[in-house]
């Protein structure tokens, strides 16, 4: 179970770097409609609810993020990290405004929520994780005091 966990992280990382890369390359094959409301959001001046919602989003994700590296690392304090930002990001979203993007980029994105909502699933109803956790600290702990 542990890594199922470990993969679909991986996984989720690997995607949150492809669309990225998705949302720079694919904009210019948006329609020239869309390019140009893409081109006049930009230049207007965001609502301050836009602004810390922007803020809060960051930290979330930067939260989200960490604790994604510390589930990775099999940390017990990424399991609530990771549950509680994932969990927070999205009522936040409402207070962004519309979004556009290539189906391309949308596509990873709703492969991303899918994947996230398995390791929610898993680390909320299976207490695998942390078990394992607790297990790879008693060994670490066993080979350190043997080694002493």
């Amino acid at each position: 179970m542990i890594n199922t966990i470990r993969n679909l992280v991986k996984l989720e990382l690997t995607l949150i770097v492809l669309i990225i890369i998705a949302l720079f390359f694919t904009d210019s094959y948006l329609p020239v409609e869309l390019q140009e409301y893409l081109a006049i959001n930009e230049e207007a001046t965001p609502a301050t609810m836009e602004v810390i919602a922007l803020i809060f989003l960051l930290v979330l994700a930067l939260v989200n993020l960490v604790s994604m590296l510390g589930l990775l690392m099999l940390k017990l304090w990424a399991r609530k990290a990771y549950v509680y930002s994932t969990i927070l990001i999205f009522p936040l979203l409402l207070f962004v405004g519309p979004q556009v993007d290539h189906a391309i980029g949308y596509t990873l994105d709703q492969i991303t929520v899918l994947i996230q909502g398995m390791i929610l699933s898993l680390l909320i109803y299976d207490g695998a994780y942390q078990q394992a956790v607790l297990n790879n600290s008693s060994n670490s702990e066993g080979v350190s005091a043997a080694g002493s």
